[in-house]
């Protein structure tokens, strides 16, 4: 005796395969697109952290009484600091984080500088007396800020 077959029994099978790799495959394009922009995130958040963490190490490595400065430097505002006879000047130029490390009294232009960072703006300002505000924005438009306070005293009218 032959068997007769439904094609009840053929399609289901292949509708419900056919299904589950529609599925599969709008997980995996779902899921690239948001690593994609998670990644993208990631990166934009690096530039500025790794900028506002780099100049705090560098303010607190030098927080010592009227040490840290902020004044213009070669027409761009500056973050000084000074100590032993040099300064350390952090300023941004040429969508960039420069630093510059000079003997006290020594000329130099703001080119002179070692870039640091990729950042489009970077400014310091006193938000009291001790607290230095940090600002900087990166090439995509991101801002981000820090304040860092300082255990020496400063006065408010270097800025």
């Amino acid at each position: 005796m032959k068997k007769q077959s439904h094609s009840i029994e053929v399609l289901f099978p292949a509708v419900l395969l056919l299904l589950f790799a529609t599925l599969a495959i709008m997980v995996v394009i779902f899921s690239a697109k948001t690593y994609q922009h998670m990644a993208e995130r990631a990166s934009e958040n690096y530039t500025t952290r790794t900028a506002l963490n780099y100049v705090t190490q560098k303010v607190r490595h030098n927080d010592v009484q009227n040490h840290v400065l902020i004044n213009t430097f070669d027409g761009h505002k500056a973050l000084i600091l000074q100590g032993d006879g040099y300064a350390t000047y952090l300023y941004a130029y040429d969508g960039s984080l420069y630093e510059l490390y000079l003997l006290d009294g020594a000329e130099a232009s703001a080119a002179s500088g070692t870039a640091v960072l990729d950042l489009s703006s970077f400014d310091a300002n006193w938000a009291e007396d001790g607290l230095l505000h940090i600002s900087c924005t990166d090439s995509g438009g991101s801002l981000s800020d820090t304040c860092i306070s300082l255990q020496s005293s400063q006065q408010k009218g270097n800025s």
